[in-house]
């Protein structure tokens, strides 16, 4: 018994080293399932990142139903993998038929009226050019994915680092 407490606690030992380090594990659909690594520089257009959401109520919705799990984030959410496809300066369309950055299609950004359960989804629409400090996080992977078409353009503030996968199943996250 005591090889196995200390087998235990070794282990979380471990894990814990490496969440320090920068070890992150993705559970959800939005990018393929595994294990990422954080880099601490700032995110630029095209990067995977990692992102706390704020306390508003389109994510306390999306707690509520499901769409993401508990976590440490200042709404009770685990941190979400998006990527960032929109910066400073950038024109965004966001509309049911798609997204587009400065006239360009964004893939798997059709907006969805309901989700799987039929439960309405925010319609967001938006036609502005992006401010200083102002991003706009999608799943260019998942058509399903609850990203920035129902929640919006985001504070680069809420971004807590780049990350890139390091053993992961499924598509391809890294381009």
């Amino acid at each position: 018994m005591r090889r196995v407490v200390v087998s235990l606690m070794s282990g979380f030992a471990l894990f814990g080293l490496l969440g320090l380090a920068g070890a992150r594990v993705n559970t959800t659909a939005s990018f393929p399932v595994g294990l990422y690594w954080q880099l601490h520089r700032s995110a630029g257009k095209g990067d995977l990142v990692l992102f706390c959401p704020p306390r508003e109520r389109v994510f306390t919705t999306a707690l509520a139903r499901g769409y993401l799990s508990l976590g440490f984030c200042p709404v009770g959410t685990s941190a979400l993998i998006k990527r960032v496809v929109a910066v400073d300066d950038d024109h965004v369309v966001i509309a049911q038929r798609g997204t587009t950055v400065n006239g360009v299609a964004v893939p798997h950004s059709r907006q969805r009226a309901v989700d799987s359960a039929g439960r309405p989804l925010p319609l967001l629409r938006l036609d502005t050019i992006l401010s200083q400090g102002q991003v706009l996080l999608l799943s260019d992977q998942h058509a399903a994915s609850f990203d920035g078409r129902y929640f919006g353009l985001v504070a680069a503030t809420h971004l807590r680092g780049v990350v890139v996968p390091v053993w992961v199943f499924g598509r391809e996250a890294a381009r």
